[in-house]
């Protein structure tokens, strides 16, 4: 009966939480702790410390989260936002990577690296520049740098995308170009055939060339639309990360 009421006692925790009722929820996550040892409790918690702005706590449950189950991946994201909001980033990224030898690739903690890095690279700014005895700077906001992080991957996606295209494109207007060299070498009586889906229709030299010539036009065409194309987001990047810099770096 005893993980029956922990249980019980975690689910009462969740209505809490849910309501952002902390302090209520925090109470019942306790008796479900006292009656059960499971890493979930100490991970919900976690949780609620962290709602009410308590990070010491939030560290302390999330490391105990880890202890008792290694495995337990939210145990890893718990601390690393704790560690994060104390200024702890050395630890947070050790907490983080960890966390990945787990579970390589897994989104959440691939963010909060990126996160834990951009803050660490800002906190060293504010330091430099307060030893230099220069102007202080405001913190960096969490929610905006990985918004913009996530901006910059988007665009870069996209280029990646678009670059594709031109390759392609460029290879096939390479290869009607050598279809129409191979078709001026060919005799006018030499039988020749157009496809259109499945179907082959039977067609002459001129049409041919002419076919060829307009695919030829269209590759162009298309490959010219990707060049522009890519120059408008190797500028937006360059924006973006431009906006970053300065968002990692403070503003005056």
């Amino acid at each position: 009966m005893t993980q029956a009421e922990a249980e019980a006692a975690k689910s009462e925790g969740n209505k809490y939480f849910a309501s952002k009722e902390y302090d209520l929820a925090i109470e019942h996550y306790s008796k479900a702790i006292s009656l059960h040892s499971d890493c979930k409790y100490y991970s919900n918690r976690s949780a609620c410390y962290a709602g009410k702005g308590d990070w010491s706590a939030a560290a302390s449950d999330a490391v105990e989260c880890i202890r008792l189950d290694p495995t337990f991946i939210k145990g890893y994201y718990r601390l690393v936002s704790a560690q994060v909001k104390m200024e702890k980033y050395e630890e947070a990224l050790a907490t983080a990577k960890q966390g990945l030898q787990l579970d390589e690739g897994n989104a959440e903690l691939t963010k909060q690296v990126r996160l834990v890095k951009s803050l660490a690279a800002a906190s060293a700014e504010r330091g430099r520049r307060e030893r230099q005895g220069k102007p202080g700077r405001k913190g960096v906001d969490e929610k905006e740098v990985l918004e913009l992080q996530d901006q910059i991957n988007e665009t870069r996606r996209e280029m990646s995308s678009v670059e594709q295209y031109i390759n392609n494109s460029s290879r096939e207007q390479k290869m009607a170009e050598l279809t129409k060299e191979q078709l001026a070498g060919m005799d006018e009586s030499t039988s020749m055939y157009l496809s259109f889906g499945k179907a082959f229709l039977k067609t002459s030299k001129e049409e041919a060339v002419a076919k060829t010539d307009e695919k030829i036009m269209q590759f162009k065409k298309r490959e010219e639309d990707y060049a522009s194309k890519m120059e408008y987001l190797k500028k937006k990047a360059n924006s973006q990360v431009g906006n970053f810099k300065e968002l990692v770096q403070g503003a005056r």
